[in-house]
């Protein structure tokens, strides 16, 4: 669940937008968002709620590949597929064969 933390720094006082996540057993990383000096209101709280929601996927998914790039590599794979079911087998095996020949020779 998100919150909001109140931090005073010498005369001012910001407030931010925060969420506690388990990232293991015994592990936890807290995020936050800058909400400003002045006392959020709940349209920004709710448009911050989606920066939140974001930052949390990238956490979580450290090191994957994220949503929008696997559409585009399910986009080349479709074409790719099509392009492949066009062509005659005699050509499909010569391009294998070259590409086995190329890999090998720059490997």
């Amino acid at each position: 669940m998100a919150y909001i933390d109140k931090i005073k720094s010498g005369k001012q006082t910001f407030y931010y937008l925060g969420k506690t996540i388990r990232l293991s057993e015994d592990k936890w990383k807290k995020i936050r968002i800058k909400l400003g000096t002045e006392n959020p209101s709940k349209e920004l709280i709710s448009k911050k709620l989606k920066e939140l929601r974001l930052e949390q996927y990238d956490v979580y998914n450290d090191g994957y590949i994220g949503a929008d790039k696997l559409e585009v590599i399910d986009d080349f794979k479709e074409v790719y597929t099509n392009h492949i079911a066009k062509l005659p087998k005699t050509v499909i095996e010569k391009e294998e064969s070259d590409f086995v020949i190329r890999f090998t020779y720059n490997s």
